[in-house]
């Protein structure tokens, strides 16, 4: 009894300390995390105050305690938002003393949460369950550190315990949701979700349920309703970036490419858009058939971008030619030449020219087409790519012998082998050089096993050995 007495007047020395010393300002930051969707909670001083603001006594749920200690527990309370290294030190000395209330250890959970030290927090809220297992506001404090710490099983076993107990605010059960996420239990946190949102009132947190049901819905398949949330959404905020996307991505998981299209060009209208949505739009457009829009909508993402990037017009070159539509693919070709000139690296006018020599070749140019991969194959020399193309053009123009020495180059390289020697099997075949083909074919074979390339093989053999 007597060091209980002497640590309450401890104590009462610190509080008083405190009242007549330099007082600071409790930081409003709150606890950070990494997640997008809980930073503006942590940061949120209406949320501060429903997850520690309650101190009161509430029967079966929270422990008592005498009067004596009432009178402590009130003062800390209040120096708790004045100063709290004070307060910190006045419990230590409180939750030191045996047999004293779980209150304390609470009371001490809470300043460490305040102060951003989660791992103490932790601690001490744990030891206030341990004294008094129905703790209700130990157990959402807890599930609320373990949801940031992202140990969500562990949040979820404290925020399902402090429902239980009859805890029930669209903070906590927002929360749960996101741990259930963490979990990948994607029904439940679209359950939890929807009882924020019912329990909360409009603002900035139950923007937060809304996107994190939203999340639950795309990993349920559920793409109408997120689209249809989403929308929503939109309507309320529509110069929020996120949204836009989220019902993007919904709209392509669901197959409804156009409607992704249609996001991607309105954030462009609002000032939102970048050169990597208009190549997604351009490439969406290509796929359904409109080539004219395709190539459009690729110009516009080059003309925006940084300046010589040009690998990105290059490819929508090639998967328009790739479709037939030459057109279209000569106009980005020469849009790229326009503005980028001989500034153009090696390996990029390597691609460029590439591309000119398929179009020529297309286009029956094939002696254009030959000199144009000349002149690749010079810039790179390993571009296997190109020395397969140069074979062909060859073997088209009855230049035989160069035909075999590109295909002969490229089957020197490994990632090209197997087409290289097919090319120059069906070379000799065509030559007449029946039995030298056999063994690029068998080779060919062995690297990259093809159906038609195997009967062609078994055909050959055969022949060879009848004309014996």
């Amino acid at each position: 009894m007597v060091r209980v007495c002497l640590v309450f007047f401890v104590l009462g020395m610190l509080l008083l300390e405190s009242a007549m010393g330099q007082r600071r300002v409790v930081p409003q930051g709150g606890v950070t995390s990494g997640r997008a969707a809980l930073n503006a909670l942590w940061r949120n001083p209406v949320f501060q105050k429903e997850l520690v603001g309650s101190y009161g006594i509430k029967a079966d749920i929270e422990p008592g305690f005498t009067e004596e200690e009432r009178v402590y527990h009130d003062e800390i309370v209040n120096l708790m938002q004045d100063d709290p290294d004070q307060a910190i030190a006045a419990l230590k000395e409180i939750t030191a003393i045996e047999g004293v209330s779980p209150r304390f250890e609470f009371l001490l959970g809470n300043v460490y949460f305040q102060e951003d030290e989660k791992a103490l927090a932790i601690e001490h809220l744990l030891k206030a369950i341990d004294a008094f297992p129905t703790y209700r506001e130990a157990h959402k404090i807890l599930g609320t550190l373990y949801v940031d710490a992202e140990r969500p099983r562990d949040a979820i076993t404290h925020f399902t315990k402090a429902i239980g107990l009859g805890a029930a605010s669209h903070v906590l059960y927002g929360l749960l949701g996101f741990a259930f996420v963490g979990t990948e239990r994607f029904v439940e946190a679209e359950s939890a979700f929807r009882m924020a949102l019912i329990l909360s009132p409009s603002g900035p947190q139950s923007t937060n349920w809304k996107q994190g049901l939203a999340q639950a819905l795309y990993n349920q398949e559920k793409f109408d309703e997120m689209v249809s949330l989403m929308g929503n959404m939109i309507a309320e905020k529509p110069s929020e970036r996120l949204l836009w996307e989220m019902q993007a991505s919904a709209y392509l998981r669901d197959e409804q490419y156009l409607e992704a299209a249609k996001n991607y060009e309105m954030m462009d209208a609002l000032g939102m858009g970048s050169p990597e949505l208009s190549k997604q739009a351009a490439l969406i457009y290509a796929q359904e058939g409109l080539y004219d829009l395709a190539a459009d909508t690729y110009l516009r993402a080059y003309r925006n971008g940084t300046a010589g990037e040009v690998e990105g017009p290059l490819q929508a070159a090639e998967i328009l030619m790739d479709r037939e539509a030459m057109d279209q693919a000569r106009r980005l070709l020469t849009e790229v030449r326009a503005m980028a000139g001989s500034d153009l690296e090696d390996k990029d006018m390597a691609k460029l020219l590439r591309l000119e020599a398929k179009m020529s070749e297309t286009e029956g140019e094939l002696e254009g087409a030959r000199d144009l991969l000349v002149r690749v194959v010079d810039l790179d020399p390993i571009d296997g790519k190109s020395l397969i193309m140069l074979g062909g053009i060859y073997q088209a123009l009855g230049e035989m012998e160069k035909a075999g020495f590109q295909y002969g180059r490229a089957a020197n390289l490994e990632e090209f082998e197997a087409e290289a020697k097919t090319r120059h099997a069906e070379l000799l075949v065509a030559d007449g050089q029946f039995a030298e083909a056999i063994p690029l074919l068998k080779r060919a074979q062995e690297i990259d096993p093809k159906v038609a390339v195997g009967k062609f093989l078994e055909d050959l053999e055969d022949y060879v050995k009848r004309r014996r």
